[in-house]
C-alpha cells in the first residue's frame, strides 16, 4: 500500500505539471536489483519499468505516416547512473561507421538528448549506433539562437552496449533489429547538486534517424515532435520525472 501511495504520488505531480503542455512526460523508477550493461534489458527492473510514449514524426504533422519500425525505450537510475535501454526493430541493420565522434547520423542511429536545468543551456547530445560506437558533444544553447557545439567533451565513465539480433551489414541477411544499454554516470551530467531528486524534473529526448532508402532522405522519429526538421529545440522537449521507488515494486504491485 505505501508503495503505491508514492508511485501514485509521483505520478500526479509529474502529470500535474505537465497537464497544459503538450509535450509527452515519463517517470524514472529507480533500480531495484543490479544492472548489467551487456545490450539485453533482461533484469527484473527493466521487464517492470514503463515504456516511453511511441515515437512519431519529429515535424509533428498527422498527415504524415507513423514510423513503420517499433522503438522501444525506458529508463532507470540508481546512485551512480542514469540507464537508458532500448529495442530499435530493423531489417536491416547497418553500422559501418568506427571511431569516438564519427558522425553517426550519416547512418541509421539512435539518440538521446539531455538537459537537466531544463533552461535549453549547455545541454548533451549522444549519438549511438548499432555497433556501439558514441558521438557525445555539449551545447551552449540551440542553433537558431546562434548556439556552438563542443565535441572534445566526452563524458567521463559513460558504459554502452549494444546486441544485434542479425549479421550487419549483410543486405543478404533479414535482420530483426536491435537493443542498447547506457550508463551515463550523473556526476559527468549534474552541477551544483548531489542526487537526481534533488532537480526531479529533466528535459529530455530521443530520436532515431533511419534511412529506409539507400542514400534516400532520412527519417526522424522522436519522442517529444519539435514541429520541424530541428530536434534543438529543448523548450519542446519532453519532461522526465526521477522517482525514488524501485521499478521491481511495480510489477508486484500488479500482482496483487
Amino acid at each position: 500500500m505505501k508503495t503505491r501511495y508514492f508511485i501514485t504520488a509521483a505520478a500526479a505531480l509529474l502529470l500535474g505539471a505537465t497537464a497544459s503542455l503538450a509535450q509527452p512526460s515519463y517517470p524514472i523508477f529507480r533500480t531495484g536489483d543490479k544492472i548489467t550493461v551487456d545490450g539485453v534489458l533482461g533484469e527484473a527492473s527493466w521487464q517492470s519499468a514503463p515504456k516511453l510514449s511511441d515515437l512519431a514524426d519529429i515535424r509533428d504533422d498527422k498527415s504524415l505516416p507513423l514510423p513503420t519500425k517499433n522503438t522501444t525505450i525506458k529508463m532507470l537510475w540508481d546512485d551512480t547512473y542514469l540507464y537508458i535501454g532500448a529495442y530499435l526493430e530493423e531489417d536491416e541493420v547497418i553500422a559501418t561507421l568506427k571511431g569516438r565522434d564519427v558522425i553517426i547520423y550519416k547512418e541509421n542511429d539512435f539518440e538521446v538528448f539531455i538537459d537537466p536545468e531544463g533552461d535549453g543551456q549547455n545541454y548533451y547530445e549522444f549519438e549511438f549506433s548499432a555497433a556501439g560506437e558514441i558521438m557525445d558533444l555539449i551545447m551552449d544553447k540551440p542553433y537558431s539562437v546562434g548556439g556552438n557545439f563542443f565535441m572534445p567533451w566526452d563524458c567521463k565513465g559513460l558504459v554502452v552496449k549494444t546486441h544485434i539480433d542479425g549479421t550487419p551489414n549483410d543486405p543478404a541477411v533479414k535482420d530483426k533489429g536491435w537493443g542498447i544499454e547506457i550508463a551515463i554516470p550523473r556526476a559527468s551530467l549534474m552541477r551544483g547538486f548531489e542526487k537526481p531528486t534533488d532537480r526531479s524534473v529533466w528535459r529530455m529526448n530521443f530520436s532515431r534517424v533511419e534511412y529506409l532508402k539507400k542514400q534516400g532522405p532520412e527519417e526522424n522519429w522522436v519522442w517529444a515532435p519539435t514541429g520541424k526538421v530541428d530536434i534543438h529545440i529543448p523548450a519542446k522537449w519532453g519532461y522526465v520525472m526521477f522517482v525514488d521507488v524501485p521499478a521491481t515494486s511495480l510489477s508486484k504491485e500488479k500482482g496483487k
